[in-house]
């Protein structure tokens, strides 16, 4: 995937999942369900899940 915006450095990998899910064909979302695998590396901070809210994602838990 290209990104098509100029993303910091430092703030790349928390600012690019909202532009890979507002990707549109013919005004259809390309991706509908996005995955973050945090717990392979760490669990998700409050701060990253407060962040993902005001992005305006719907957040859900599996297992």
């Amino acid at each position: 995937m290209v990104y098509q915006r100029a993303y910091p450095k430092s703030r790349f990998s928390q600012d690019r999942l909202a532009e890979y899910a507002g990707y549109e064909m013919d005004d259809i979302p390309l991706v509908r369900t996005v995955s973050i695998d945090h717990f392979f590396y760490r669990p998700t901070s409050a701060t990253q899940l407060a962040h993902y809210a005001r992005l305006g994602f719907s957040l859900s838990c599996s297992s």
